[in-house]
């Protein structure tokens, strides 16, 4: 028996590997691979012979070969900085192969080091290209070998991890024994770009490039070629990886941003930096700052251009500047992909010199080292069109299809017995699904050429493969540089959170120069606090709802106008997994195809969702996106037995007949056979067979179904541990499907919430240490995935196999009582998770003021559609609870219903809620919530411009709280007395409206809550404004601007750079009027306000009077070109500052078309605005300026009117003096 320790990858679980051959058998013994990348079917290989033991030691004796599975270790043959490589072979097969086994080291670092060696098992292990050395298994070494060593006077340690990979006879480029000509050096290098599109489209960023990291398989090797090697501190760029406080990798080959330790800027132009690097050094023999070390390297990497390109070879015009591209200070002036190096490269010309020989590098005989291993980009290369002048912005061509090159070489091969330690992590092959991928390349080169949004929905069974499917697509879309790629995962209750966390990595992803990130996202962000920081960070700020309280539609528009902005540079692969969780994605396909958005993003957006979601509400949404144009639905169902069969033999290398059981028991059920398998790795009931793996009992029964195999998982991984290990992975997955270590920690270790509710953290080691393992071991079998703030479950039916276990356990309630205590220490943002949690617990009653209040907070952040949502849930447990109808939070549900209908649009759902909620608030007594849903009623009549009725509703809510202090009711008491003076101040009240701000400074001086001083000094500065009390209004805007950006209120932020605008315009600051404009403009864009457009008109006037006509015609004539105006006051103002834009142009025609247009909406207009009589005014200046003295009269009778309507009497008849001038017989005005 050979025992086969995975310790390191799984955990603890140890499978017992076992061998059913005979000795005659081995030597005889087919390496079990992969043939054709294409069909992927499985082959056999002839065994081949070990090389000779390299640089023997003269007088020493033959060394006893080491036990090690199925595998024996010959000798060291190098040493790294974590550990020690040997020379090894396979045992059966005699395949040689290079083990490489850290080193023993004091406590600390050997779990440092520890974590580095597994990082680099897992981001090698999802790789599989020519290009990238192929590990065969891993694991720990067990006490046998160890003591084994010891006898031979060698240092391994028993429980040191170990990686087994290809063995590469002929060295590593370093050791290159002459320059190669440039038909060689062009091969190298495409092959190297080639294996780092693999790697970078699958999220690993080698960080440590450079010649010893690249090893040259001789032709005798399994696989020749150039092989990257050595990822032990690779970045996984889709796990969020933390951040370093100091920089890691070889100072010699590092980009600037590596060495400042700026992990946000890494990306492929990271790796594609040391690329140029390690190639200089092959051309020149020297490094670009050759004879530097320490301090003074660091500086020249960061500032200093390499010497003039010195080669030792015959290279193309181009060359050196395609390096010095690669080799950039700045990461947006690299290349972007390592597609894009590769087109530029292959545009290069042939240098001037004899015909160079076919590549024959290294192989002493003189002999090829094999096939070209150009496998993913060939379909680019020979496409590209010549260029001498390299660019950074090239592009790839798009690819027509998405299939490999007929060429590629064919898949790494698999040794008998191994690749247990890996399963789990490597991922699983891929087989069929060709018309699928047909289909969604199809929509792709769609988006590509008609430079437009699709969507694709993807729908099928729990298990069937949507995801891979989708991921397999977009992987290669990246890979080839035709796509960035945006992924997002939802699960029931996650709200927006996966979308704006798959934004931020998306435009992390993007490199951009400072000038021209301000240039592309200024305006988006304009208004949304200070203009020094990052971009990233002030959207990472921008879209967190614990740092803003975005509305909906704010959100969505920002959301549309990344995808659109980041598309600009090639189109978007955008990934909505289990969308069938989320209506935010099912709205943002919506508003993305909905061509009154007039969005310009090419965006291929791909939803999977289920095919029975169970929400009716949602499948109705989901049939409603379909039926839109440019959206597609493709069907999965379960694999044919053909294909499932060779799903299942390629999973681990099974013997045939096995596949054959698997196949036919798990129904063409992919993630069934996967998990099946696993689970025989995880118990250890696999032997070796003659031709793959076999069960030991081959009476064994298979599961029935997919739980059973859940059940089995489960418990393979709390098999050793203590026994709160079960409890605490029962516990994780109640928390949900991202888990947050810290959460889980509060709820393991103070489940009472005794000491977070004193302000303190409790923290229990041995619990910790159970935690780490269990991490360890959810990691290494792929049932959940590394996060920033701890991990996710990568399967729902998981997660919810451990919560039927605690329900069957009777543990179940008790899990989310301490949940919901545990999350109560951090309410805010909280509220629903923790009525949630009260509810699944059965204490309704409880429940019922946490899910209102996170209504209220979903209505803020996640839309008036997410709160509703919530709300139905917040009824049918009130109903549940049989609370009587005149409990408080009757009422309070219909107040939020109320407030979510009139945020949808809905007035007269509003008003219903609104008037239910009265009458139940009267009958309880609840003043406050009656006050609100007057309030809302109120806003409702302004909307519809009923001035009369809105000034009795806000009436009533002052009365109501006149004698409430509450600070809750603050910003509802403020609100209403701001419109009671805009109301007076319409109608020409001046008494009213000096009564009504004097009960707002009242009201804000009284306060204490942030938000209600903020809408009260804003308040407050418009109404010094009115009264031309300049430098009060700029003091009180200033103020209330810097607590709105604080909380980040949009609305808020909006009018306070309003009163901004005006007091800098009416100083005659008109660049600082401008300015403040264009971001009260972005807030509102945001916003999607539907009075955008007044500020645009006030924006036009301010430059028009900078004497800027065309720029104010330009910010007006594409609203009218879009399909004109339905609402009579935008549409008079809009044309009444086209005809101001068109006297300063004096383009008399258009005044006059402007002036009618103006005239014959204007007795429409129930609610004037200011900006029409500014800019009429403006207009009748300039047209008086030019003796135009008919246009004028026309001008400034439309302001003259405009004027008496606002109340603005002197101002009427300062005009009508004008006029009447100018028409007096010889007169001039």
């Amino acid at each position: 028996m050979v025992e086969h320790d995975t310790t390191l990858l799984h955990g603890g679980l140890a499978p017992q590997i076992r061998s059913r051959r005979d000795p005659e058998q081995r030597r005889g013994a087919a390496v079990v691979g992969v043939g054709s990348n294409q069909s992927g079917r499985c082959g056999t290989v002839p065994a081949r012979g070990a090389p000779p033991d390299p640089d023997p030691k003269p007088g020493l004796a033959a060394r006893v070969p080491l036990p090690l599975g199925p595998f024996q270790l010959i000798r060291p043959v190098g040493k790294g900085g974590m550990g020690v490589v040997w020379l090894g072979r396979h045992t059966e097969q005699d395949v040689p192969v290079a083990v490489k086994i850290l080193k023993p080291r004091p406590r600390r670092s050997t779990a440092v080091n520890r974590k580095a060696f597994l990082q680099e098992v897992r981001a090698v292990s999802a790789l599989d290209h020519p290009g990238v050395v192929w590990i065969f298994d891993s694991g720990v070494l067990p006490a046998q070998t160890a003591r084994q060593a010891a006898a031979e006077g060698e240092d391994l340690a028993e429980g040191s991890p170990y990686l087994v990979m290809e063995y590469a006879s002929r060295g590593t480029l370093r050791q290159l024994k002459r320059p190669p000509v440039w038909s060689e050096l062009k091969a190298i290098l495409l092959a190297l770009l080639d294996a780092l599109a693999h790697a970078h489209a699958r999220g690993v960023l080698h960080r440590d490039l450079k010649p010893d990291n690249v090893l040259i398989a001789g032709h005798n090797d399994l696989r020749p070629g150039f092989k990257l090697t050595d990822f032990g501190i690779a970045h996984l760029l889709r796990e969020g990886s933390p951040g370093e406080d100091r920089p890691i990798g070889t100072p010699q080959y590092m980009a600037p941003e590596q060495i400042r330790s700026e992990t946000h800027l890494y990306g492929p132009h990271t790796d594609l930096y040391a690329l140029g690097s390690m190639v200089w050094r092959v051309v020149t023999g020297r490094l670009p700052h050759h004879g530097l070390k320490g301090p003074s390297l660091m500086y020249a990497q960061l500032t200093k251009d390499p010497p003039p390109l010195e080669p030792l070879m015959a290279v193309p015009e181009g060359f050196e500047d395609f390096l010095r591209t690669l080799l950039r200070k700045a990461p947006h002036e690299r290349f972007q992909r390592a597609a894009d190096a590769a087109v530029a490269l292959d545009s290069l010309p042939d240098p001037d010199a004899p015909a160079a020989r076919a590549l024959q590098l290294l192989d002493d005989e003189d002999r090829p080292l094999g096939p070209d291993t150009t496998a993913t980009l060939k379909i680019l290369i020979g496409r590209s069109p010549s260029k001498r002048k390299l660019d950074p912005s090239i592009r790839p061509p798009f690819p027509d299809t998405w299939r490999m090159p007929d060429t590629a070489p064919t898949r790494p091969l698999r040794l008998m017995g191994a690749g247990l330690g890996l399963f789990g992590i490597r991922p699983v092959p891929f087989v069929a699904r060709d018309a699928e991928r047909d289909v969604l390349w199809k929509a792709l080169s769609e988006v590509h050429t008609y430079r437009s949004a699709r969507v694709v929905v993807v729908r099928g069974g729990t298990g069937v493969g949507k995801s891979r499917l989708v991921s397999w697509v977009a992987d290669r879309a990246h890979e080839v540089g035709a796509a960035h790629v945006l992924r997002a995962t939802f699960s029931a209750n996650a709200g927006p959170a996966p979308l704006r966390h798959a934004l931020i990595r998306l435009l992390k992803s993007m490199t951009m120069s400072p000038a021209d990130a301000a240039e592309r996202f200024g305006r988006l962000l304009a208004g949304h606090g200070p203009d020094d920081g990052d971009i990233i960070d002030r959207f990472e700020i921008l879209l967190d709802p614990e740092r803003t309280t975005l509305h909906e539609t704010r959100r969505d528009a920002i959301f549309r106008k990344i995808i659109e902005i980041v598309s600009e540079d090639r189109p978007v692969f955008a990934v909505l997994d289990d969308a069938h969780w989320s209506p935010d994605a099912l709205r943002l396909a919506n508003q993305l195809l909905d061509g009154s958005t007039r969005t310009s993003a090419r965006v291929l957006l791909v939803l999977t969702v289920l095919e029975d979601p169970g929400d009716r509400s949602l499948s109705r949404r989901i049939q409603a996106l379909l039926s839109t144009s440019n959206a597609t639905e493709l069907r999965l169902g379960v694999l044919d037995p053909r294909d499932h069969n060779e799903l299942a033999r390629e999973l681990l290398g099974l013997d045939q007949h096995l596949a054959d059981s698997v196949a036919d028991g798990t129904g063409g059920n992919p993630l069934f056979a996967v998990q099946l398998v696993g689970d025989w790795v995880a118990r250890g009931l696999l032997v070796v067979g003659p031709t793959g793996f076999l069960l030991e009992d081959p009476d064994q029964a298979l599961p029935a179904n997919l739980h059973e195999v859940w059940d089995e998982r489960i418990r393979q991984l709390v098999r050793g541990l203590d026994a709160p290990s079960l409890q605490m992975l029962e516990s994780a997955a109640v928390l949900g499907r991202d888990v947050d270590v810290l959460e889980w920690q509060a709820a393991c270790d103070d489940p009472g919430g005794v000491h977070a509710a004193a302000g303190m953290l409790y923290f229990n080691p041995r619990h910790a240490r159970l935690r780490q393992r269990l991490m360890d071991r959810l990691l290494a079998s792929g049932l959940c995935q590394e996060t920033e703030a701890g991990f996710s479950f990568v399967h729902a039916q998981f997660r919810d196999a451990l919560q039927d276990r605690s329900r069957q356990a009777g543990r179940y309630r008790e899990h989310t009582l301490t949940i919901a205590r545990t999350l109560s220490t951090q309410i805010e943002g909280n509220q629903a998770r923790i009525g949630r949690h009260l509810y699944d617990a059965g204490l309704l009653r409880e429940a019922v003021a946490p899910l209102l209040a996170g209504a209220d907070w979903a209505l803020r952040v996640g839309g008036a559609e997410s709160s509703l949502a919530m709300l139905q849930l917040v009824e049918h447990t009130l109903q549940q609870a049989a609370l009587p109808e005149v409990h408080r939070h009757w009422a309070g549900l219909e107040v939020m219903r109320a407030r979510a209908h009139r945020a949808l649009g809905q007035p007269d759902e509003a008003t219903r809620a609104a008037g239910v909620a009265i009458k139940r608030a009267r009958s309880g007594g609840w003043v406050d919530l009656a006050a609100e849903a007057h309030s809302v009623l109120g806003e409702i009549a302004l909307a519809s411009d009923a001035q009369a009725q809105a000034e009795a509703r806000f009436t009533t809510v002052v009365r109501l709280l006149e004698d409430d202090r509450d600070d809750a009711s603050a910003v509802v008491r403020i609100r209403a007395w701001h419109q009671l003076w805009r109301i007076a101040r319409r109608r020409g009240d001046q008494q009213g409206a000096q009564q009504a701000a004097s009960r707002v400074r009242e009201a804000t001086s009284a306060t204490n809550d942030p938000r209600a001083r903020a809408t009260g000094d804003v308040s407050l500065a418009e109404n010094a404004l009115a009264g031309a009390r300049l430098e009060e209004a700029r003091i009180s805007a200033e103020r209330s601007l810097a607590a709105f950006r604080q909380a980040g209120d949009l609305p808020g932020q909006a009018r306070a750079l309003d009163v901004l605008a005006s007091v800098a315009e009416a100083q005659d600051h008109l660049s600082d009027a401008r300015a403040l404009l264009v971001q009260c403009i972005g807030c509102l864009e945001a916003l999607s306000d539907p009075q955008l457009l007044l500020w645009r008109c006030r924006l036009a006037h301010v430059q028009a009077r900078l004497g800027n006509f065309a720029d104010a015609r330009a910010t007006l004539e594409p609203i009218l070109a879009d399909g004109g105006l339905d609402n009579p006051l935008l549409e008079s103002t809009v044309h009444v500052c086209l005809a101001m834009a068109a006297a300063g142009l004096r383009r008399w025609s258009a005044l006059g078309t402007h002036l009618d247009a103006a005239e014959a909406s204007f007795e429409a207009i129930q609610t004037p605005d200011p900006a029409f009589a500014a800019a009429a005014t403006l207009a009748g200046e300039l047209a008086l300026q030019h003796r135009r003295p008919e246009d004028t009269i026309r001008a400034w009778r439309l302001a003259q009117r405009r004027h008496q309507a606002l109340g603005q009497g002197a101002d009427a008849a300062k005009l009508r003096g004008r006029i009447a001038r100018l028409q007096a017989p010889g007169k001039r005005s």
